[in-house]
């Protein structure tokens, strides 16, 4: 199954199983109607963010412009909880990976909450630099929540603690995602507005700065690690062409260097990597990846024009910058910003 939420007060799940199916399996939320005597059911207003409960699979979390959080049980298809304490959108949500009550929460306020289900009040919040772009926990460590801005920074929050534990001025821009492996302790990757991807290592919580690339995606929006591959991510971005690129990490030698010896684990019990070390998974007289996919990324075949050979160019396009979801809902009486040039 798959959730999607978009600009309507309703969220669609559709059931990956039925092929070239032309419907969603079932809508979540009604819409009200006083005049029809239909009672409202879920959010008022677009829904931005969703998050499934990998614990309890039946639960899903949703966030909204309304600034509420639903908690939706899909077996009754009805809303279980909702909290109301939000003071601006609700952009991103995650779930606890082993308290599976628990869910972190981002806003437009500038705060991450850690809310506590089971009741409707119970929660804790730090402020961040910016609006809250994404929100993560780290598996590795079940006390730490890693939170992103429009800022360009990147957060490290214990939850024991009252403010966070490190601050990473990680890009110019908003980073619009953040991707922790699945099997290598301390490796971060974050994508931007800026139309960057780097990897940062935040073991023992002291961020470094391991090696960046431009993606050539236009303004990157999304970010997702593969779950059985500790060092594959996929990132999207917003050009009308060539805007999804799946990439492993491990082509970059600064990677290589920092991650090739660090002992792997899996406490979320995904598909092993079958290996202890990314070194034991590479042969010792491997070809420079890293200096061969720059090469290749930049080069296009294209056909001569006075001979039966192909010749190599490069290419390079310029696309204007879009917003995200939420710029869609700034408030009116905001001063709009003056577009970057690119």
């Amino acid at each position: 199954m798959v959730a999607v939420g978009t600009m309507l007060p309703q969220i669609q799940v559709w059931d990956l199983d039925i092929v070239d199916c032309l419907e969603p399996a079932f809508t979540l939320g009604v819409k009200g109607n006083k005049k029809r005597g239909i009672k409202r059911v879920g959010h008022r207003d677009a829904v931005l963010a969703l998050a499934w409960n990998q614990g309890v699979e039946h639960v899903l979390a949703s966030g909204s412009v309304d600034q509420t959080v639903a908690v939706w049980d899909l077996n009754q298809k009805k809303v279980v909880t909702t909290l109301k304490y939000h003071e601006e959108k609700v952009q991103s949500l995650a779930w606890h990976p082993f308290d599976h009550q628990t869910l972190a929460t981002g806003c437009c306020d500038k705060f991450v909450r850690i809310a506590d289900c089971r009741t409707k009040d119970s929660h804790k919040k730090w402020r961040l630099t910016g609006e809250v772009e994404a929100v993560k926990w780290n598996h590795f460590n079940p006390y730490q929540c890693i939170a992103s801005t429009d800022a360009g920074t990147v957060h490290g929050i214990d939850v024991r603690k009252e403010s966070p534990v490190w601050t990473l001025s990680a890009h110019t821009e908003g980073v619009t995602g953040i991707s922790l492996s699945s099997q290598c302790p301390g490796c971060l990757v974050t994508v931007s507005a800026d139309k960057s991807m780097k990897v940062w290592d935040i073991l023992n919580d002291k961020p470094e700065f391991v090696m960046e690339r431009q993606a050539n995606l236009g303004l990157l929006q999304g970010l997702s690690g593969c779950p059985d591959a500790p060092f594959v991510i996929a990132m999207g971005g917003d050009q009308p062409s060539d805007n999804f690129r799946v990439f492993d990490i491990r082509e970059s030698t600064q990677v290589r260097q920092r991650f090739g010896s660090r002992k792997l684990e899996n406490p979320m019990n995904f598909v092993p990597f079958g290996f202890d070390t990314a070194n034991e998974a590479e042969p010792t007289d491997a070809m420079d990846a890293e200096s061969a996919a720059d090469v290749l990324q930049s080069m296009s075949l294209q056909a001569a024009s006075d001979t039966s050979a192909a010749t190599l160019t490069s290419s390079t396009t310029s696309e204007k910058p879009s917003g995200g979801a939420a710029a869609k809902f700034k408030k009116k009486d905001k001063k709009k910003k003056k577009k970057k040039d690119f």
